[in-house]
C-alpha cells in the first residue's frame, strides 16, 4: 500500500491500493491522541483529490470565504508534482 502526502494536504493523506484511493484526516482527541479519519474511498486520484480539497474547505466559516479557499486549494493540487 503507497501513501501519497504532500504539504497542500494540511492534515489529510491518501492511501493507494490496487483497488481505490483512500482519503483520510489526521485529527487530534482531547487526549491529544491523533488519529486517521476516513473521508471516503475513492476509484481514481480526480475524485480523491476533489472529496480532499472539499473536506478541508468546509472549514471556512461562511460561503464566501468557503468558495474562496476552495478555488485556493484547487490551484495548489493542480501545481502537484510527482517526486519518485
Amino acid at each position: 500500500m503507497k501513501v501519497i502526502n504532500d504539504p497542500s494536504f494540511e492534515n489529510h493523506y491518501i492511501q493507494v491500493d490496487d483497488y481505490n484511493y483512500s482519503v483520510y484526516e489526521e485529527k487530534t482527541s482531547e487526549k491529544k491522541n491523533t488519529y486517521p479519519n476516513l473521508i471516503g474511498h475513492y476509484p481514481n486520484m480526480a475524485l480523491a483529490l476533489t472529496a480532499m480539497a472539499s473536506n478541508m474547505a468546509k472549514k471556512s466559516p461562511n460561503m464566501e470565504s468557503y468558495i474562496t479557499r476552495l478555488e485556493k486549494i484547487n490551484h495548489d493540487f493542480k501545481n502537484l508534482t510527482i517526486k519518485q
